[in-house]
C-alpha cells in the first residue's frame, strides 16, 4: 500500500488493508465477539496476513479457512507460527495460535489440539534494560520536547501515573474547571469512561505547578481555554479526518516520550509512556502512606477498600504535595536558609549570583536587589560614621570598664554565622571587609 501524506506533509489515513475481508459472514461473527478496537485491529491485520502468505487457491477467504478439517487447520496455523519463531518474533508466533483459536470459537467452532497450547514467553531484555527516568531525567524531556504537547504529555504522564491508555482519554472537561480556579495541584478525576481496560474502581490523582502550567500553554495555543469544547480531546493527534478533531493515538504517544529521552540525550529504545508510570510510583515511595500510594496509582486495594476513606481528598492532596514535584524545590536547612539571607542582605551577591538564591529562597531577583536598595538609602557615608563611632565608644567602655548596654565586636565573614547562633545581632560590613556585630551586655 502506498503511503500518502497531506500538503503539511503529514500522513492521510488510509482504508485498512483487511477492510474487504469484514464482508465475510465469518469475519462479522468475529467482529461481534471482539469489543477491544485495538484487538480487533490487530486480529484482522492478523488474518490479512495470514491469507496471503498461504497463497493457496481453495482457501481465500475466511469463510474458506471454516472449511477446512481440524487437523488441516491445526497444522496451517502451526505452520504461519513457526514463520514467525524462525523469524525471531517468539511472541508473535504465540498469538497467532491466540488469534486463530479466537476466530474459531467465534464461529462455533473449538479447535483442540497440544500444538495449539500457547507458551508463556519470558521477559525481553528490552523490559530488563528499561530506563525508570529520575525527576532531572523527566524535566531534560520535558525541556527537549519539539513541541507544546509533547511537553504537556511528558510532564502529565509523570506527575499523575496515568497509563498511556487513559491520558490519551483525557478530554478538556477534566481540567478546565481546575485550571480556571487556578488549582494547584489539580485534582484529575477516574472514571469508567476514561479508563475502559483497567479501571476496578473510580480513583482520582494529581497533577502539580510544571504539568498544569505546561497544559495551560499547550490548550493556550489552541484558543481560549474558557471557550474551547469541553469534550475535545486534551491531547490531539496532528492528523484531521474529515476536520474533526482527533485525540492522539497509542503510536504518537509512545513517539513523543521516545523523540523527547533522544533529544535529551536518552536511550530512546529503553523508555516508554509505562517507564514514566513507573517513576511516579518511585516517587511515592517512602513519602506517602501505602494506602493513599496505591489509591492515586489506580491499583486494585484489596481488603483495604473497606477502610480507606478516598473522600478525604485535602488528606490525599498534602500527601500528594509532600512528594515534591517542582524542579526548584530544594530543602534547606535553617543555618542555610539565615546564611544565605545574610549574604544577600550585605550585598555581596553579584547579579548571576542572585537567580539561583532566588529560586532557593521563593522569591524574584528584584525583590533582592530592592531589600539591598532600601538598606543602602539611609545614608551609608553618615551610617559608617555613626557605626565608627559606636565602636570606638564600646572599645572604651571595655577598657574603662564602663556600664554600656551593648557590647561590640569586629569579626570576619566566616565566624558570622557562629556568632549570630550565640545570641550576636549583625550591625553593618565595614569597608574593609570586616563585619560589625553587638549584643545586649550581660
Amino acid at each position: 500500500m502506498t503511503i500518502k501524506r497531506d500538503s503539511h506533509g503529514l500522513f492521510i489515513s488510509q482504508p485498512k488493508e483487511y477492510e474487504p475481508l469484514l464482508n465475510f459472514e465469518s469475519m462479522k461473527y468475529w467482529d461481534m465477539a471482539l469489543r477491544a478496537p485495538r484487538t480487533k485491529d490487530f486480529y484482522f491485520q492478523t488474518m490479512s496476513k495470514f491469507l496471503q502468505w498461504l497463497d493457496k487457491p481453495e482457501i481465500r477467504t475466511p469463510d474458506d479457512l471454516l472449511k477446512l478439517p481440524d487437523a488441516d487447520a491445526v497444522d496451517l496455523i502451526r505452520k504461519f507460527s513457526y514463520k514467525h519463531e524462525q523469524e525471531g518474533k517468539e511472541k508473535m508466533s504465540q498469538m497467532v495460535k491466540t488469534v486463530f483459536k479466537s476466530f474459531f470459537a467465534a464461529n462455533n467452532r473449538e479447535l483442540r489440539s497440544p500444538h495449539l497450547k500457547v507458551r508463556k514467553i519470558s521477559k525481553t531484555k528490552k523490559t530488563y534494560d528499561r530506563i525508570v527516568p529520575t525527576k532531572e531525567q523527566v524535566y531534560s524531556m520535558a525541556d527537549a520536547a519539539t513541541s507544546l504537547r509533547d511537553r504537556a504529555v511528558v510532564l502529565t504522564l509523570w506527575q499523575s501515573g496515568l497509563r498511556n491508555s487513559t491520558i490519551r482519554n483525557l478530554t478538556i472537561r477534566h481540567v478546565k474547571e481546575g485550571l480556571m480556579k487556578n488549582e494547584v495541584p489539580l485534582k484529575i478525576d477516574i472514571t469508567p469512561d476514561i479508563d475502559k481496560q483497567n479501571l476496578r474502581e473510580s480513583y482520582y490523582t494529581f497533577i502539580d505547578h510544571d504539568a498544569i502550567e505546561a497544559i495551560r500553554r499547550y490548550l493556550k495555543a489552541r484558543g481560549n481555554i474558557s471557550e474551547l469544547d469541553e469534550n475535545e480531546p486534551l491531547f490531539l493527534s496532528n492528523l484531521r479526518l474529515g476536520g474533526k478533531k482527533k485525540g492522539m493515538s497509542d503510536a504518537s504517544v509512545r513517539r513523543a516520550v521516545r523523540n523527547a529521552a533522544k533529544n535529551a540525550g536518552i536511550d530512546p529504545q529503553r523508555i516508554w509512556p509505562h517507564c514514566l508510570r513507573s517513576a511516579f510510583y518511585n516517587m511515592l515511595v517512602g513519602k506517602v502512606d501505602d494506602a493513599e500510594r496505591e489509591f492515586m496509582f489506580g491499583h486494585v486495594m484489596g481488603v483495604r477498600t473497606h477502610y480507606f476513606a478516598p473522600q478525604w481528598v485535602e488528606k490525599i492532596k498534602d500527601a500528594y504535595q509532600s512528594v515534591g514535584w517542582g524542579r526548584s524545590r530544594i530543602v534547606m536547612s535553617k543555618e542555610d536558609v539565615r546564611a544565605e539571607v545574610i549574604r544577600a542582605l550585605m550585598g555581596k551577591l553579584t547579579d548571576a549570583d542572585l537567580q539561583p538564591l532566588a529560586v532557593r529562597l521563593g522569591v524574584t531577583p528584584r525583590e533582592i536587589l530592592s531589600m539591598i536598595r532600601r538598606l543602602g538609602a539611609r545614608g551609608e557615608k553618615e551610617e559608617l560614621e555613626g557605626l565608627l563611632r559606636i565602636e570606638h565608644k564600646d572599645r572604651e567602655t571595655q577598657t574603662n570598664g564602663g556600664n554600656q548596654p551593648y557590647e561590640s565586636r569586629l569579626i570576619g565573614e566566616e565566624e558570622l554565622c557562629r556568632c549570630i547562633d550565640d545570641g550576636w545581632e549583625l550591625v553593618k560590613e565595614l569597608s574593609n571587609g570586616r563585619i560589625l556585630i553587638r549584643r545586649p551586655r550581660n
